[in-house]
């Protein structure tokens, strides 16, 4: 079963001016990408076994784009460093990503928030559909 993407309708929201300008999609090299450590997150164990399975079992079909911002120095990621680190690690020398416009440290460390607080986990009973749509045997 298919449902067509729709748009919701919620009446007491004004809808303002969107923020920023629109994103562009290069390729760069992931060597080039820089983390900056005052906003983003230092690499956890977890973090290591998710970059330790995409190094192992990547798949363009489940790859997106880091946001990147372009600074002095090359580009920052604002959101992606697994996936950038994973490539990089694969010998990927050459990745598309998204490129945005956030000239001060302040708005990459908002839209790095954003990326990761306004989101809607995956539930375990929707993870389980989805394995047995996929086939898999343990689903």
């Amino acid at each position: 079963m298919k449902r067509r993407v729709e748009a919701l309708h919620f009446p007491d929201i004004k809808i303002g001016p969107a923020g920023g300008k629109r994103p562009t999609y290069v390729e760069v090299d992931p060597r080039v990408l820089m983390v900056d450590e005052n906003y983003q997150r230092t690499l956890s164990d977890r973090s290591r076994r998710i970059i330790h399975n995409m190094i192992a079992d990547w798949d363009w079909r489940a790859y997106k784009p880091p946001v990147v911002v372009k600074v002095d120095d090359g580009y920052d990621v604002i959101d992606g460093q697994h996936t950038s680190i994973a490539a990089c690690s694969r010998g990927e020398f050459r990745i598309p990503v998204q490129l945005v416009e956030a000239e001060e440290v302040a708005d990459r460390a908002r839209a790095f928030v954003r990326h990761n607080r306004d989101r809607v986990n995956i539930t375990s009973h929707q993870l389980h559909k989805a394995l047995a749509s996929a086939g898999d045997e343990d689903a």
